[in-house]
């Protein structure tokens, strides 16, 4: 039988242990709250990296926390250890504050992923590096100097564009397949013409910049690649020339794949680099396959920026193309000739090419 002493001292000691307990989750004073939603359920919740819940099937995460800044990461692994779903921000939170966050989570490979295609993956990037071509820096005049070109093409201004690295080809399948099978993105059709050396098609904007942006989380450059800006792919297009095509005005006969009046043998994509580079040492800048660019769309070049950047405002739910491709006339795959299309767009006559700063 417990004497009345001892029962005493268990009530007290439990008493010390809630207490404790209390005071070790209460809010901090003036604490601000933030109030986390994702696209997938069941995902952690890490602040300043530190496990702090789990995002529910309905409503918020809920979590106070004293005024300052804070890393927020939401991070869900998949079962086989292959994939992770995750997305960072940084947040301040104010005294008495309440914020609500929507997390949109990526899926990534894991490093148990990367680890099986390490070899691949060493192979792909020593391959692109020997890829890279040099673009000196230069000013040129941009837009319609033949005077037959549509009214986007206007005004002809000059742009100064600083050096920077430029993919000698179009980003081809085999560089592309192996983005699929390490992240799990979904596989773009080669519409039965083939793969591996052909350049990628029916890739859409978003799906183009989700393969650079993978190439930089495996790569980890200096530099991080990107895709070019308007300008500079024009630069890069025209090679110091300021004819129609790098080679002079007339498209000539087996210059470049497009329809039948180009003269080529390919009723299709060609593979890539099947014809000449320009000076600058770039193949297919003229048909193949339109590439996408970083610019958002404007429909005349009034108020672009001279400095060679990307013009990422107005329209940027459409994004510029640039080349033209294996189904056009010659007029549309002119230096100046430009285009656009949704961010979410796949045909089958668009692909891309990388850049990269110096």
């Amino acid at each position: 039988m417990v004497s009345l002493t001892k029962l005493a001292n268990i009530i007290f000691s439990a008493a010390l242990l809630l207490t404790f307990a209390s005071n070790a989750n209460a809010a901090p004073p003036n604490a601000g709250k933030i109030r986390i939603k994702a696209d997938h359920t069941s995902a952690w919740v890490y602040v300043n990296g530190k496990k702090k819940g789990m995002t529910p099937d309905e409503g918020y995460t809920d979590i106070l926390l004293s005024e300052g800044g804070y890393t927020i990461l939401v991070e869900k692994e998949s079962k086989d250890g292959k994939w992770v779903w995750r997305a960072e921000r940084e947040v301040f939170v104010g005294e008495d504050s309440q914020t609500k966050l929507k997390f949109s989570l990526k899926k990534q490979a894991t490093s148990k992923q990367l680890s099986q295609f390490e070899g691949r993956i060493n192979e792909m990037l020593t391959d692109i590096r020997q890829r890279m071509v040099e673009i000196p820096a230069g000013s040129f005049r941009m837009g319609d100097l033949s005077g037959d070109g549509g009214s986007n093409e206007k005004p002809v201004h000059r742009v100064t564009v600083p050096a920077f690295r430029m993919s000698a080809i179009e980003v081809p399948f085999a560089w592309y397949d192996l983005y699929v099978a390490v992240s799990g993105s979904a596989s773009p059709s080669d519409e039965g013409w083939g793969r591996k050396d052909r350049p990628v098609i029916n890739v859409n904007w978003s799906e183009a910049s989700g393969f650079v942006e993978w190439l930089n989380q495996v790569a980890k450059p200096q530099h991080p690649f990107r895709l070019p800006s308007e300008a500079e792919w024009e630069y890069a297009a025209r090679a110091g020339t300021t004819t129609k095509y790098w080679w002079g005005d007339s498209v000539g006969r087996g210059n470049a794949n497009c329809n039948d009046k180009c003269g080529d043998r390919w009723k299709k994509t060609a593979p890539v680099a099947s014809f000449d580079a320009n000076r600058f040492g770039l193949y297919d800048t003229v048909g193949n396959v339109w590439e996408w660019t970083q610019d958002c769309w404007n429909g005349s070049y009034g108020g672009a920026p001279s400095d060679g950047s990307a013009w990422e405002s107005r329209e940027c739910s459409n994004r510029v193309l640039r080349g033209g491709s294996w189904e056009i006339t010659p007029r549309y795959a002119r230096a100046a000739y430009r285009t656009h299309y949704s961010v979410g767009d796949r045909y089958l006559t668009e692909g891309f090419r990388l850049a990269q700063d110096r």
